[in-house]
């Protein structure tokens, strides 16, 4: 049992995408029972939530140079350097326990500096395994497994992620994956539920532009709906179907386009000033994207895919396509246009969820489970998969 003030450190050193959010997010709800000072972050200096988690109170530590996958290179190059800047950060903070929110380069190598110091780790399992279209997969997914075996403790931010990690057998010593669902690591930033909006229903596609995402199937669903008054849609994002994505929706009236990178303080901006968010994916585990929109009260329609339905309470924050096919999501859409009304009685569902769990007692639990264990030997660590 952890006492008030077991000292965490969140690591996480990639820039982009969800992680940049979600590893201030962790900290925070680790804080709640241990207190801000006693959690601390390692992070790139490019993370654009630095100054967001310092305002909260927490000792902030960082690292420069090369990030994300393009620069894989000069990452290689820095490696050593920056080897010998965590063994700093882990001796000037000393740790009981190291959490790592999401995957990264570096992590699994890495991770050994914690293990050396029989400092517990706990890894969080965002996607059981790489996406179609995600960049080097079989490296992705091995680092994965490697981190899983190595660590003391797994979080899956929802129950179909956590039921294949452990139907997978990947978890030492019989454990099982604790879950922590995405959309509970942070309150709702509003009270109210939204008012059903006045036509046009303003729909929103968010995020990278991958093949799975299915932008080609939202855009047959939309055909037989392009004459229909009383909607729009923006597609914000970037990502290598950008050029094929101006290509689908270059006849579609109501839709405006949003290609490249966002920044941080858009994001938000798009969440409120849209009513419901679109995910025809036809595969996920869970979005991150669909639990920004519920932070803000935003319902999202969504395909019955991986953990989307159970993102939106099967049906309690939005709208659940009968398949993964353009016929059931245009008749999802049909109904939501015909009765725009739906969105208020949505909307006061995703607060709702957002309200029912509170990550702060799961975290603490997970990290009592793990904290008073000490980490595997570095050269008790399997690298057989």
């Amino acid at each position: 049992m952890t006492e008030k003030g077991t000292k965490s450190l969140v690591w996480y050193w990639a820039t982009g995408g969800a992680g940049v959010r979600f590893s201030h997010r962790v900290a925070r709800c680790i804080a709640g029972s241990q207190g801000a000072q006693s959690v601390a972050l390692s992070l790139h200096e490019g993370n654009a939530w630095i100054e967001r988690s310092r305002a909260g109170g927490h000792p902030v530590m960082t690292i420069g140079g090369a990030s994300g996958h393009r620069a894989a290179a000069r990452i290689a190059v820095q490696a050593r350097r920056r080897w010998v800047a965590l063994q700093g950060q882990i001796a000037g903070f000393e740790p009981q326990v190291a959490v790592v929110p999401m995957n990264f380069a570096l992590a699994w190598p890495y991770h050994l500096a914690f293990a050396r110091r029989r400092i517990p780790l706990i890894y969080v399992v965002h996607d059981a395994a790489p996406h179609p279209g995600d960049y080097m997969r079989l490296w992705q997914s091995r680092m994965q497994h490697l981190l899983i075996r190595a660590s003391s403790g797994v979080v899956a931010l929802s129950d179909h992620v956590a039921q294949q990690i452990e139907a997978a057998g990947l978890l030492r010593g019989g454990r099982r994956c604790d879950v922590i669902p995405l959309s509970a690591h942070e309150v709702a930033s509003r009270l109210a539920p939204r008012p059903s909006p006045t036509l046009p229903v303003r729909l929103l596609f968010l995020g990278r532009l991958l093949p799975y995402k299915g932008l080609t199937l939202l855009a047959q669903a939309l055909a037989p709906l392009r004459e229909k008054r009383g909607w729009r849609l923006t597609v914000a994002g970037d990502g290598p179907e950008a050029d094929q994505v101006r290509a689908l929706f270059a006849n579609f009236p109501q839709v405006e386009l949003k290609t490249g990178l966002l920044d941080e303080s858009e994001v938000d901006g798009l969440i409120r000033d849209h009513d419901v968010l679109v995910c025809p994916y036809l595969e996920a585990s869970q979005s991150g994207v669909i639990a920004e929109a519920l932070y803000q009260g935003m319902p999202s329609v969504v395909t019955p895919v991986g953990g989307l339905p159970e993102q939106v309470g099967f049906g309690r924050a939005g709208w659940v396509a009968q398949s993964v096919s353009s016929e059931a999501l245009t008749e999802t859409l049909r109904g939501l246009f015909d009765a725009p009304t739906a969105i208020g009685r949505m909307s006061g569902g995703a607060l709702d969820l957002v309200r029912v769990a509170s990550a702060e007692d799961a975290w603490r639990r997970v990290i009592e489970g793990v904290a008073d264990r000490q980490g595997p030997r570095p050269d008790a660590l399997k690298t057989g998969s």
